[in-house]
């Protein structure tokens, strides 16, 4: 049965397409588990909402380079620089071959989300692990730019977080005066 609201249909697609590489085994583990796919996606979706926001990434595009440097520093920071010289690599193929919500574009070594929406549901869930959830949401709720990012991340406070659902109701009440 597909899902009636917005966050539950990307959830969905989301977990299905993680699924389908699960089944198939081509998915890289850190330490049985593969976390990493969400930690990096929410992170790479964010940082590239945060930048084509303003003239700097318009685009919102990552340099290969510099997306193999947030691919290392994760590993790095998760389990230390010799796992990430050996685990670099197959994450990368992984989030850019496989699960392919980040691709190439046509500028040689620039990496994209092929789907906008895709990144700000990521960028929305990166939001919502912050401890600061809602005063973030509060900062971006009036932003156009920022709108479909807020309405991802209510949706999942509302699905998972019950006691923000008051608190997602007062930012909509301030924002219509």
């Amino acid at each position: 049965k597909p899902p009636k609201d917005r966050y539950d249909l990307f959830e969905t697609y989301y977990r299905t397409i993680k699924n389908r590489e699960r089944q198939k085994d081509t998915l890289e583990s850190l330490h049985d588990s593969i976390d990493w796919i969400d930690d990096i996606q929410y992170e790479v979706a964010y940082k590239l909402q945060k930048e084509s926001e303003s003239d700097t990434n318009p685009s919102a595009t990552i340099s290969e380079e510099e997306f193999r440097q947030l691919i290392w520093e994760y590993i790095d920071e998760t389990n230390g620089a010799e796992d990430a010289d050996e685990l670099c690599e197959p994450f990368f193929h992984v989030l850019t071959k496989r699960l392919c919500f980040i691709t190439d574009v046509n500028v040689q070594g620039e990496y994209m989300f092929s789907i906008r929406s895709m990144q700000e549901f990521l960028a929305a869930n990166e939001i919502v692990r912050e401890s600061k959830v809602i005063e973030n949401l509060r900062m971006i709720a009036p932003s156009a730019y920022w709108r479909n990012v807020f309405l991802f991340a209510a949706g999942y406070l509302q699905k998972n977080v019950k006691s923000g659902n008051r608190d997602i109701q007062d930012i909509c009440e301030e924002l219509n005066g």
